[in-house]
C-alpha cells in the first residue's frame, strides 16, 4: 500500500441518467467513470478515502435524485465538517450546458429542460458556494463534461484590478483554486459509443495508476493532466480532446495545480530504480489491465 497523500476530502457529482430529458442524453460511461474514480480514492491503491457523510472524507452525490439546493446544502455541510482537510477535490461527470441567459450549468439527475437556470448546478453558484464554506482551503475541480472550460470564469475575480487583487488575497489566510477540464469552452468533451468510459477518464486513470517516470513519490494535478493529455494524444490523434489545467485563483504565488498531491505508482522506494507498477489488486487493477490489453500496451 502506498502512503497516505496530503490531507483531501473529496466530493463526486454528476448522472448518468437524466429522466426529464431526451434518453439520448443517458450514458452508462458517466456512471462507469464515476465509479472507477471513486474507487481510486476508495482504494489502498488510490488516496484511501473513507466514505460516508458523517465522518466521512468523500461525499458521494453522483446520480443522487436530490434538488440542485439539497445536494448544495450537503456540500456545504460536508466541506464544513471536513475543516481538517486542506484541499477540497470535486469531479463531475456528466453533461454540461447553458441556461437561457447563458450561465453556464452541470446537469443533475433532478435538472429539468424546461428549468435548467432553477434545476441546473450553476457554475457560479458551485464557485459562491466553495469560496462560502472553504475560504482558506485549495479547491481542485475536475470537470469531465462539455463546454467545461466555461468554468473557468466563474472563479475569477472579476471588476478588480491586479493590484488590488493581489493584496485582497495576500491577506486571507491562504486558498487557490486549480480546475482540470475535459474540454475548452469551445469544444464538447467526448464520451465514444460503445466505450465502457469517457475519452477524459480513461486517460485520465492511467496516468494516476500507472505514474510517471520521475523519482517524486507524488504528482501535482499538472502532471497528471499533461500525462493525460499525452495519452489521450497517443490514443485518439486528431480526433482526441484535450483536457486543460486553469488556475484562475492564486494566493501568495501558491499554484494548487503544482503541489504534489497524487502517489506516484512509477515509484518504488525498495528498488534501486523507478519500478512501473499497476494496482495489484481489486477492479481498479482490473480495469487497468484491460486497458492496457485494448491499446496493446505492456502490462508492468
Amino acid at each position: 500500500m502506498l502512503s497516505r497523500t496530503r490531507d483531501i476530502a473529496a466530493i463526486l457529482l454528476g448522472s448518468n441518467k437524466f429522466p426529464h430529458f431526451e434518453p439520448s442524453l443517458s450514458n452508462d460511461a458517466y456512471a462507469n467513470s464515476n465509479n472507477l474514480f471513486r474507487y481510486y480514492l476508495t482504494s489502498d491503491e488510490g488516496l484511501c478515502l473513507k466514505e460516508g457523510e458523517e465522518e466521512g472524507e468523500l461525499l458521494d452525490l453522483f446520480g443522487s435524485p436530490l434538488s440542485v439546493l439539497d445536494q448544495d446544502l450537503k456540500v456545504t455541510k460536508f466541506v464544513k465538517e471536513n475543516t481538517a482537510k486542506r484541499t477540497i477535490l470535486i469531479y463531475f461527470v456528466g453533461h454540461g450546458g447553458f441556461s437561457y441567459n447563458q450561465e453556464y450549468f452541470l446537469a443533475l439527475q433532478s435538472t429539468r429542460p424546461d428549468k435548467k437556470y432553477l434545476t441546473g448546478y450553476r457554475i457560479g453558484d458551485l464557485a459562491q458556494t466553495l469560496r462560502d464554506a472553504a475560504s482558506d482551503r485549495d479547491i481542485i475541480l475536475v470537470l469531465d463534461c462539455c463546454f467545461a472550460g466555461e468554468a473557468v470564469k466563474a472563479f475569477m475575480p472579476i471588476g478588480i484590478t491586479e493590484v488590488v487583487e493581489k493584496k485582497t488575497f495576500a491577506a486571507l489566510p491562504g486558498a487557490s483554486t486549480a480546475l482540470l477540464v475535459a474540454a475548452s469552452k469551445d469544444d464538447p468533451a467526448i464520451s465514444l459509443d460503445g466505450k465502457k468510459y469517457t475519452m477524459f477518464m480513461e486517460s485520465f486513470m492511467w496516468a494516476l495508476t500507472t505514474g510517471r517516470p520521475v523519482r517524486e513519490a507524488k504528482l501535482s494535478l499538472r502532471s497528471i493532466a499533461n500525462a493525460t493529455a499525452s495519452n489521450i494524444a497517443e490514443r485518439y490523434g486528431l480526433g482526441g480532446v484535450m483536457p486543460q489545467v486553469h488556475c484562475p485563483r492564486q494566493v501568495n504565488s501558491s499554484d494548487v495545480a503544482d503541489i504534489p498531491l497524487f502517489p506516484n505508482r512509477y515509484v518504488d522506494k525498495s528498488a534501486p530504480e523507478p519500478a512501473n507498477r499497476l494496482p495489484e489488486k481489486g477492479s481498479l487493477g482490473t480495469e487497468m489491465r484491460a486497458l492496457a490489453h485494448k491499446w496493446r500496451m505492456p502490462v508492468p
